[in-house]
């Protein structure tokens, strides 16, 4: 007998990011990503519940991710202006990429009410 599959949640997240850095938010389906992840659709819908879950998995792992950038670059400074130089410097590290998927999370949650 098979031994089922696991699904990788960081793998899906990725794909996601890749979906949403691509075709935008409203992109990020639960087919689009179980085509993109090579996984069925079902098994998508069981991990996350709904597109909202998943795109706040997406969005919460993405923001996980900058403020750790943050605090690293900010190195226990505390001005205002090192805060501000601080941001500037991660936002000018990142790829198009990371820069067009968390515009598009940030759009997709100020969309939906929350920013």
């Amino acid at each position: 007998m098979a031994r089922p599959r696991t699904l990788n949640r960081d793998r899906l997240l990725d794909a996601a990011e890749g979906i949403v850095a691509k075709s935008g938010a409203a992109g990020l389906t639960f087919g689009s990503l179980a085509a993109a992840a090579e996984v069925p659709k079902a098994s998508i819908q069981s991990a996350f519940g709904s597109r909202e879950a998943l795109m706040d998995a997406v969005l919460d792992r993405w923001l996980i991710r900058e403020q750790a950038r943050f605090d690293t670059e900010l190195a226990g400074r505390t001005s205002e202006r090192d805060r501000m130089l601080a941001h500037i410097r991660i936002t000018a590290e990142l790829s198009r990429e990371e820069s067009i998927s968390g515009a598009a999370l940030v759009a997709a949650l100020a969309s939906a009410g929350e920013a």
